[in-house]
């Protein structure tokens, strides 16, 4: 890379900062400091900074926040002169790492070497269980869920901010896709969060290794269980919470009749979502065609033939989640992400494993 092309790069990123409101002198400095900028989707959304040492802030205009996470020092820096504007005061925000989830047998500490493949295939799978991406960096993948943040590093997860329902639930989706429904929790989870990772594992017929769950918490699955029919777990929409049927079942009305509730119109298809999920299944569909041209040449021994079986499961789950995904999609109007996490959740619930096309 050539001064002048270095020199241009850095000139662009300055712009940026000084439009995201920091003062001309610090947006020179930290621009030398920052790796990449990725501005606003729409108006009044958060603008994503990713600094050279590791390090993230995300700057949200329309809450008047400022959220650094990760590594290194200058996401930090960048977040206490926001905080020292007088001006337009900020209020700063650090998400710390408070828990750790894993598949169970991996390392508590250890930091894997992850090959750039290992790291797309990561955030693929994160991407294909309806989760936006944040960045893929070079010993993980950053996952963004609301006010909290996942980093992947494969075998591991930590939980960057507070443990909500939404990141629980990513969690047992992660287990249920790639630790074959097994689950580790070890770090500074408190008692109530443990009981919820529970309870949510219960429902997607999860394991939770090391965790005895007390005689109450039992009575309360017992009792969400009589409620529900059988406990079986439903595919999550953004306004359900974790716990199925949480608000009970509809109160008789006076003279035992129950309450009727009005029907509601479906919701509008959003815009390009039917589009993206085809361009999802249209993708699955040719890697598919790729493996089964691949029989021919790779299928020598029992082995062979094992793996390539299990290539051939995850397409095929992959095609029926998109599929179903684009009903959820017209008939409820759904984003493409809530989409696919709602296909992924049935998906799972009703085949336990993915259906295959398998070879004898």
């Amino acid at each position: 890379m050539t001064d002048a092309s270095d020199a241009k790069k850095i000139a662009f990123k300055t712009e940026l900062l000084l439009k995201l409101g920091l003062a001309a002198g610090l947006a020179q400095d930290f621009g030398r400091r920052v790796h990449m900028i990725r501005p606003a989707a729409k108006p009044g959304g958060a603008h994503r900074v990713m600094c050279t040492d590791g390090g993230w802030i995300e700057i949200d205009p329309n809450g008047g926040t400022v959220r650094t996470w990760g590594g290194g020092r200058t996401n930090r820096e960048i977040a206490h002169h926001y905080a020292a504007d007088e001006s337009n005061p900020w209020r700063v925000e650090h998400l710390e790492p408070t828990a750790i989830a894993a598949a169970p047998g991996a390392p508590r500490r250890a930091t894997p070497v992850l090959s750039n493949d290992r790291l797309e295939q990561i955030a693929d799978g994160w991407r294909e269980r309806g989760y936006d991406v944040d960045g893929v960096v070079d010993d993980g993948v950053w996952i963004g869920l609301g006010d909290t943040r996942l980093f992947d590093v494969g075998e591991r997860v930590t939980i960057h901010g507070p443990v909500s329902d939404e990141a629980i639930f990513a969690l047992v989706g992660k287990s249920m896709d790639v630790w074959d429904g097994n689950l580790r929790l070890f770090g500074t989870w408190t008692d109530g969060d443990r009981e919820r990772v529970w309870l949510c594992c219960q429902r997607h017929n999860v394991n939770l290794a090391e965790f005895q769950p007390s005689a109450a918490l039992l009575a309360r699955w017992e009792a969400e269980r009589e409620s529900t029919g059988s406990g079986a777990a439903r595919a999550l929409r953004p306004d359900d919470g974790m716990a199925p049927s949480s608000a009970g079942p509809v109160p008789p009305m006076a003279g035992g009749s129950s309450a009727e509730v009005e029907p509601k119109a479906p919701p509008a298809p959003q815009d390009g979502v039917d589009e993206a999920l085809a361009r999802n299944a249209a993708r699955a569909q040719a890697n598919l065609d790729v493996l089964l041209a691949r029989w021919a040449k790779e299928a020598r021994t029992e082995a062979d033939r094992d793996r390539l079986r299990k290539e051939e499961e995850v397409l095929n789950a992959k095609l029926a989640i998109y599929a179903r995904a684009r009903t959820l999609a017209q008939a409820e109007g759904l984003s493409r992400e809530d989409a696919i996490r709602a296909a992924y959740v049935e998906v799972q619930d009703r085949d336990h494993e993915p259906a295959a096309r398998l070879r004898r």
